[in-house]
């Protein structure tokens, strides 16, 4: 597996406020996130833990608070954004050009997520898992250090599950930084966990202390 060193960065949100739709969603969310930091936010169904990721990715802007990115970002939201018409390896070649990846990336992805039988396949005729798998492998084309990762598990199996964790770990030994939106566990070790209130409205904080 290659390994890409990344430079000190750092990632902060500072009593940082969400709308959505003209309403409030969340408010008073400080965290800050350091080289090597993985933050899991949980939350039930429309309480902003994607709205959050967004304000990460810089796709959404802050009613109040400030925000601090010192960092590149990958997002990779809970839709897989695959052309469903094109093969599998055609899917991988768009991305591996688009993001100006090299070979060797692009059979690393193939290789962690377990693809290469599935390459000439059209996506339309994957299962959600497959589909998961082949949309995370673009993990491995990235040069972003910061991952925003929208439900990254959904659909995996025990097998895709243990690569995404293995890739995920390597990705922080780097020194790159992750943020997962998810309802179930990820094989993410000493990740904090930002939990979402069931009102939507506020954050508890008590789980961050080892990042700030």
């Amino acid at each position: 597996m290659r390994v890409q060193l990344f430079s000190s960065s750092e990632i902060e949100l500072r009593e940082v406020a969400c709308a959505r739709g003209g309403r409030e969603v969340f408010r008073s969310v400080h965290v800050r996130l350091c080289p090597g930091g993985a933050l899991v936010v949980r939350g039930s169904n429309g309480c902003g833990k994607t709205s959050l990721l967004r304000l990460f990715a810089g796709m959404l802007k802050p009613v109040r608070g400030e925000i601090r990115l010192d960092a590149t970002a990958c997002y990779l939201g809970h839709e897989n954004a695959l052309s469903r018409q094109s093969s599998a390896r055609a899917n991988l070649e768009f991305w591996t050009k688009f993001l100006d990846a090299s070979r060797e990336s692009l059979e690393e992805g193939i290789e962690c997520f377990h693809l290469r039988s599935l390459l000439s396949a059209p996506v339309s005729s994957l299962s959600l898992g497959q589909c998961r798998r082949l949309a995370l492998a673009r993990l491995c084309l990235t040069p972003a250090n910061l991952w925003l990762l929208d439900e990254p598990a959904s659909g995996l199996d025990a097998q895709a599950l243990e690569s995404l964790g293995a890739l995920m770990a390597s990705h922080r030994e780097s020194g790159g930084m992750v943020v997962a939106a998810s309802h179930v566990p990820l094989p993410l070790k000493d990740a904090a966990t930002l939990q979402l209130d069931e009102s939507g409205y506020h954050c508890r904080q008590d789980e961050l202390e080892p990042l700030i």
